[in-house]
């Protein structure tokens, strides 16, 4: 007679496909996700519309900085300054609006155009300047 544990072994469990789906999986992680939030559930926040449109405000800038680097990955380069240029251009808009009282629709282009203008200067650097894009390897 054989080992019963060798036998336990070969048998296929019940479960084991079952998360090899990436349906099953992001079904897992919202489960997950709603019980952390039922369970340290603040005065009810967790289920109010206000929290989550909060968040999904706070991740949406990430989210277009996240669709514009994906351009930027896909050619083969590399840029990490878009961190620093997007702080510069919330900085300088706060500074326009709050300081020195332009309306947004006045401060929004200036701001683009000083992002576009830290883009240009950091994409036109010339190979050994001091930039990251010189001291990384882009292929």
């Amino acid at each position: 007679m054989g080992d019963p544990d060798a036998s336990r072994s070969l048998r296929p469990r019940p479960w084991s496909g079952v998360l090899r789906s990436p349906f099953a999986r992001a079904l897992l992680a919202l489960t997950v996700i709603v019980l952390l939030g039922a369970t340290f559930n603040g005065d009810g926040a967790f289920f109010k519309w206000g929290t989550h449109r909060d968040m999904l405000r706070q991740a949406s800038v990430f989210g277009i900085l996240a669709c514009g680097m994906t351009v930027v990955i896909i050619s083969a380069g590399i840029d990490l300054s878009v961190g620093s240029v997007l702080g510069l251009s919330a900085v300088m808009f706060s500074i326009l609006t709050i300081h020195w009282g332009w309306t947004p629709w006045a401060a929004i282009p200036l701001c683009l155009l000083l992002g576009a203008a830290c883009g240009a200067v950091s994409g036109s650097s010339l190979p050994g300047a001091a930039f990251s894009r010189s001291s990384l390897p882009s292929r």
